[in-house]
């Protein structure tokens, strides 16, 4: 398996191709395939006519694994790993073809919710591997995950769910949808959620509020427009900054820290998020070959509170008691995006071309009001926590920094998907992008600095698909990204922006009358100008050189039978560090990527009443930071659930999360940042349905 790309991975590579064509030989070609618009933006396309790799996430899925939140269904994609926890403000952060990803909403710019999107708004979930900077702009090189959202019906609908967990938790939504006028053309929906929720770690408590509102208004038959917008409000108390590898993943002489410890109490204060956002939008179809979108959005991000960390390490070589730093911040955000695209289809002789071309314009501004100080060290084998009392000193900060960053991108691009013949399809795009940045800090000591800088960069798109049949396809593709970096480094220079090149080789099919679809890709992709925290100043960044990941991935879905779902996905992920400032370094496996991941989902109907099922997910050993001093242990996580429709109406639900009550850690940063997994949970819950 470590030479994925030598002889010993090609009959395995060329089994499983064989597989797929041989199988979708025998398939019939009269049921509808999958369609995603992630690829296309505009018009859904069939996943077997898109020359990269999509992987789909739908609404059964999404419901039958119980993911309150996106992050928590991410973790059933070929290769992908978890780069943040629930306990903190990241959970949908996940890495994919070894990089981090980035999340769009409707095919529409980046979404800038900066923390995990709830899932009670969404229809289903896309992921697009590799860079796409071409069709999205500026973004991570790993995946483009496009949340589909849910859309105004016409038909009533209205859904209603209860559920209580393990650790008093509770969670409660609403999504209602329907007609708002006499003629239908005017329709809404509503989704909400609401979640109470303690933990297995010592003083944490989330509060969460997320509603939105959806209006679509169909002017004619050609023309719409709609209105889309979110509020989302978190709190935390005791929010989670991870805990030491020595004492959970490394030994410690001290023995093994409790599972459930905090390294923070009831005295800091909670830390809030608020996010906002309204997006408008036109659609016009001029005729059936001509049509025109334009977007409108505006965001607003709040954020204030306190966290506590130990990065500071150790009080002494006992490792006993770890040295803690805490960080008070004020952040506010505001952001506008303007999108305009048209798409176009026609004839050259006998070649098709299917174009879209348009241009988008985003302007960020965001000011940061960042105090850190020393706090009392803590005993993490006997704790002495203050609770509600905290000491004057704590609030002399050794550390203090406004910042005010503004951000303005822009781009226009184009994108070509030319049918040669009935078999074979090119698709060809280009982008050309800019960023201006001008970030001003003011430290409490020393001069304030200002960093200025507008780079450009030229991004392109390359696929080629070859269809022997209706029901299989084999593909090739290159693809790049581009990533102006938001940051300094220590002394206020701005840094090169990251870039991502992709080779990617595959093939898909539809099996089974189609009822099953299967993917099996190779790829090979590459980060340049790579950024990340300064290793003698974590404030500040620095560019240490070049990353690059090699892999392969296979998955398959559908119904095997009327009654049968099942959902199997396999990633091998070969990811490391080829060019460093430290020599050192070179050769040392990206932090946080296993090399081999197995994600497994199926239920089964046995009555029109009653559905059981289960998920299992396996994650290799991967090396918990940069320099690759330690290693989180692999682990398998096994759930299993079960519901019971007593009627049309009412429906119950039973879900037991890690059922092995498995110990295992999902992430980690550093050698004082380490995220556990929670132990066994159960749920119940309740659906009512009109």
């Amino acid at each position: 398996m470590n030479k994925i790309f030598g002889k010993p991975a090609l009959p395995f590579v060329l089994s499983g191709l064989t597989t797929i064509l041989s199988g979708a030989v025998l398939a019939q070609t009269e049921s509808s395939l999958e369609e995603v618009v992630v690829f296309g933006r505009v018009e859904a396309e069939q996943n077997l006519q898109v020359p990269q790799t999509v992987d789909v996430l739908d609404a059964q899925l999404l419901s039958n694994l119980g993911a309150d939140s996106v992050g928590e269904a991410l973790r059933f994609i070929p290769g992908a790993s978890r780069d943040g926890s629930e306990l903190d403000a990241f959970g949908d952060t996940y890495l994919m073809h070894g990089f981090y990803s980035s999340q769009t909403v409707d095919g529409i710019g980046v979404n800038r919710l900066n923390t995990a999107r709830d899932s009670v708004n969404i229809e289903r979930i896309e992921v697009l591997k590799g860079p796409a900077s071409v069709l999205y702009g500026q973004l991570q090189p790993g995946a483009v995950i496009n949340l589909v959202t849910k859309q105004p019906q016409v038909e009533k609908h209205i859904e209603v769910s209860v559920e209580g967990a393990r650790y008093d938790q509770y969670r409660a939504t609403l999504d209602a949808t329907g007609a708002l006028s006499s003629d239908e053309k005017l329709t809404g929906r509503i989704t909400g959620a609401y979640e109470d929720k303690d933990s297995f770690i010592d003083f944490w408590h989330k509060d969460h509020q997320f509603l939105s509102a959806a209006l679509a208004y169909e002017i004619s038959d050609r023309t719409t427009f709609s209105l889309d917008a979110f509020q989302d409000n978190k709190k935390w108390n005791g929010f989670y900054n991870g805990m030491a590898a020595e004492g959970t993943v490394l030994p410690n002489p001290n023995g093994v820290i409790t599972y459930n410890r905090s390294l923070t109490d009831l005295a800091w204060e909670p830390l809030e998020r608020r996010n906002s956002e309204v997006t408008l939008k036109l659609s016009h179809q001029f005729n059936d070959a001509l049509s025109y979108r334009g977007v409108v959005s505006w965001t607003k991000e709040h954020v204030d509170g306190e966290e506590i960390f130990g990065v500071l390490g150790w009080e002494d070589e006992s490792m006993r008691t770890l040295t803690r730093a805490m960080q008070s911040s004020t952040v506010n955000g505001d952001a506008v995006l303007i999108y305009n695209d048209v798409s176009i289809v026609f004839n050259t002789g006998d070649i098709k071309h299917e174009v879209i071309t348009g241009v988008d314009y985003t302007d960020n501004s965001r000011k940061s009001d960042n105090d850190i100080s020393l706090t009392t060290s803590l005993d993490l084998f006997s704790p002495h926590y203050e609770n509600h009392t905290k000491p004057e000193a704590f609030f002399v900060p050794s550390f203090s920094r406004i910042s005010h960053e503004d951000n303005n991108t822009y781009g226009a691009f184009l994108q070509d998907r030319i049918h040669l013949t009935d078999n074979w399809r090119i698709v060809f795009g280009a982008r050309y992008a800019g960023f201006d940045q001008d970030i001003n800090d003011y430290p409490d000591e020393g001069d304030a600095t200002r960093s200025k800088q507008s780079p450009t960069e030229w991004t392109t798109q390359f696929g080629l698909l070859y269809t022997p049949s209706d029901s299989v396809s084999f593909f090739a593709n290159r693809s790049t990204s581009f990533l102006p970096v938001q940051g300094t480094t220590a002394n206020g220079a701005s840094l090169d922006p990251e870039t991502g090149t992709q080779y990617e080789l595959g093939a898909k099919a539809a099996l089974f009358d189609q009822r099953v679809t299967a993917t099996v890709s190779l790829f090979e992709l590459t980060r340049g100008d790579v950024a990340v925290s300064d290793r003698d100043n974590p404030s500040a960044l620095i560019p240490i050189g070049e990353q690059r990941a090699r892999g392969l991935e296979a998955s398959l879905r559908g119904k095997l039978t009327e009654s049968w779902n099942l959902y199997l996905a396999y990633g091998y992920t070969d990811a490391e560090t080829t060019e460093d400032t430290n020599g050192a370094l070179i050769g040392k496996p990206i932090r946080n990527v296993p090399k081999n991941t197995l994600a497994l989902a199926t239920d089964y109907l046995i009555s029109d009443a009653f559905n059981v099922g289960a998920a299992i997910n396996y994650v290799d050993e991967r090396t918990g930071d940069i320099e690759g001093s330690f290693s989180l242990p692999d682990y398998w996580r096994v759930d299993a659930f079960a519901s019971y429709a007593l009627n049309k109406q009412w429906q119950l639900r039973l879900s037991v999360e890690n059922l092995t009550n498995e110990k295992y850690y999902e992430h980690a940063f550093s050698l004082f940042e380490v995220w556990p997994g929670a132990p066994r949970t159960v749920s119940a819950g309740v659906k009512a349905t009109f």
